[in-house]
């Protein structure tokens, strides 16, 4: 055998002994969580095919820790959602954002719009506080919002710009809220989320109560949470100070799709609760009866005059399953929600046939994603990207 043949055989053995990136060009997106590492977070991303399907795509370091709140004693010392909130990771345009809760900061990746489920990191920026755990794009894209619930606790915000982000000093608020950093929960008056409304013209704070048990409330009452709408101005000015909703314990807040105005907030307190905002009408609490250790997920449906919610039906997600955030995407081929499940270290996959309809279908457990993946317990976010909108 000759020396160039033996040199060729050398390389071709290399080459297929070489670990090879599957890359799905018949997916339709990407979905995207983290895994809160406290020694290093990663950015997990999976292929979404055609049938809703996730199957393993990449886990890239975001340049930034995790962390977790305290949780106090019974019956919350197994609560699995370590940031008490929602929207600890979010797309906008073709980017998505991550947080990193033991850094004080966030992170930037691009998405490549044909390979989706192997983004780069773009950059990590200050959350101007502490403990960060939820954020918000605009509508447009524009703005980024990054809310904060430690010591430190209020919200900064970024504007898109020539050379990426730019902090927009203007926007900062402080809350002032009397918590620890990492905070106790998963009540305890702490922040849980921040967005936007469809139509720019706010920017939507959710804060819970407290509890008469809670660690941090030396008085022993039940104190309710409240939501925040910071009015936007013209020329991208943001309100001094917010009007406040009196709320309860509010844990997420969402704008109806359908009926826009109209959000929905997840209240562990009765279940959910609804507002509207053009009606400026107060938070409405609506009851879902207790489950015990069952995760839960309920289809619900507001009246836009009353907003007064209705649950259209239920479906368990397993015992204790500790189902925490969730996303939705909306292809050619269906509908379909995505939801964490810590308690059984995977992804849970459900087909959306109607109106509070839905079946699972997949359970993607974090040993069958990217090989690349440092698993903890307390993953957290999600998001979904679409290389196409139908």
């Amino acid at each position: 055998m000759s020396v160039l043949s033996l040199v060729t055989l050398i390389v071709l053995g290399l080459t297929a002994a070489s670990p090879v990136k599957k890359w799905y060009p018949e997916s339709v997106g990407a979905n995207y969580f983290q895994t809160n590492g406290f020694d290093g977070n990663q950015l997990v991303a999976s292929y979404i095919l055609p049938d809703g399907r996730l199957v393993a795509g990449s886990a890239v370091w975001t340049a930034g820790n995790g962390s977790a709140g305290i949780n106090d004693p019974a019956p919350f010392e197994n609560h699995a959602d370590p940031f008490y909130s929602s929207g600890s990771v979010i797309v906008s345009g073709q980017q998505v954002f991550a947080v990193n809760a033991g850094s004080d900061s966030f992170s930037v990746f691009d998405i490549d719009p044909l390979d989706p489920a192997q983004p780069k990191l773009n950059g990590t920026f200050s959350s101007g506080g502490e403990f960060p755990i939820s954020l918000a794009a605009s509508p447009e894209g524009k703005i980024v919002c990054v809310l904060n619930a430690g010591a430190r606790n209020g919200f900064s915000c970024y504007g898109a710009g020539g050379d990426g982000w730019d902090h927009m000093s203007g926007w900062d608020r402080s809350f002032g809220l009397n918590l620890t950093t990492p905070p106790h929960g998963p009540v305890g008056n702490t922040p849980s989320q921040i967005t936007f409304s469809s139509d720019m013209s706010s920017l939507i704070v959710a804060v819970k109560g407290q509890l008469p048990t809670d660690l941090n409330n030396p008085s022993g009452n039940m104190t309710g949470g409240w939501i925040a709408t910071y009015t936007i101005g013209q020329n991208r000015t943001l309100a001094a100070e917010p009007v406040k909703r009196p709320a309860a314990i509010p844990f997420s807040i969402n704008e109806d799709v359908d009926q826009k105005g109209v959000f929905f907030l997840s209240d562990v307190s009765s279940g959910f609760a609804a507002y509207n905002a053009d009606a400026d009408s107060a938070v409405v609490q609506g009851t879902i009866p207790a489950e015990g250790a069952v995760g839960q997920i309920r289809g619900v449906v507001a009246c836009r005059l009353t907003v007064a919610g209705t649950i259209l039906s239920s479906h368990s997600l397993g015992v204790n399953a500790s189902g925490t955030d969730l996303s939705v995407f909306s292809g050619r081929g269906g509908d379909w929600m995505y939801i964490n499940a810590p308690g059984y270290h995977s992804v849970h996959a459900f087909k959306i046939s109607g109106p509070g309809k839905f079946d699972l279908f997949q359970r993607l457990s974090l040993t069958d994603m990217s090989s690349a993946v440092k698993a903890t317990a307390g993953f957290a976010g999600q998001a979904v990207y679409y290389k196409t909108r139908w």
